[in-house]
């Protein structure tokens, strides 16, 4: 074990889990998987991230920063062995409300957001502090449909971009 600290309530944690290596050949850490709230990021969008200090601590972070408006609340969050691993799972699961590809921040209800992050810390989990929540709604088909081509036909718009090229030879866009 790596080291000893106070965190999540006072519980003493190992900041070093007892198994293998996982992402990018890295000890397992242990770490809480939260999901937190800015009401000025919008109704149903919610970050899922990680933190390896207690979640007030991470919660206040994120709101002093000054690319930030309101304030992050958290909605619940898992204590869990393995905070890359089940992080990257919680993603993954994800993916298909991501925001913005290289942001942790995801449009979908708080009932599924909490659904999926409690199966995916599962296998991890130390102890879970989630809130309880009423059944989901099933997804609308054509939403989902819908929001899919939107997203693959505004990514090729983007990759077709055609370059301009300068009188001295070099080239904008794209392709340049």
């Amino acid at each position: 074990m790596a080291c000893r600290r106070r965190g999540y309530g006072g519980m003493m944690i190992m900041c070093r889990s007892a198994g293998g290596p996982t992402i990018n050949n890295q000890m397992p850490t242990f770490g809480a998987i939260y999901i937190a709230h800015n009401p000025t990021d919008g109704s149903n969008v919610y970050k899922v991230g990680l933190t390896e200090r207690s979640v007030p601590e991470r919660m206040a972070e994120l709101t002093a920063s000054t690319s930030n408006l309101g304030k992050y609340v958290s909605m619940g969050y898992v204590v869990v062995t393995d905070a890359q691993l089940a992080e990257k799972m919680c993603h993954e699961k994800l993916e298909y409300c991501r925001v913005q590809q290289n942001r942790e921040f995801f449009k979908e209800s708080i009932e599924t957001i909490t659904r999926i992050v409690r199966e995916c810390c599962r296998p991890f989990e130390v102890k879970a502090f989630l809130p309880e929540t009423k059944p989901e709604k099933p997804p609308e088909i054509a939403n989902l449909v819908t929001s899919t081509l939107e997203k693959v036909s505004s990514e090729e718009q983007i990759e077709n971009e055609p370059s301009i090229e300068l009188r001295d030879g070099a080239k904008l866009g794209r392709s340049a």
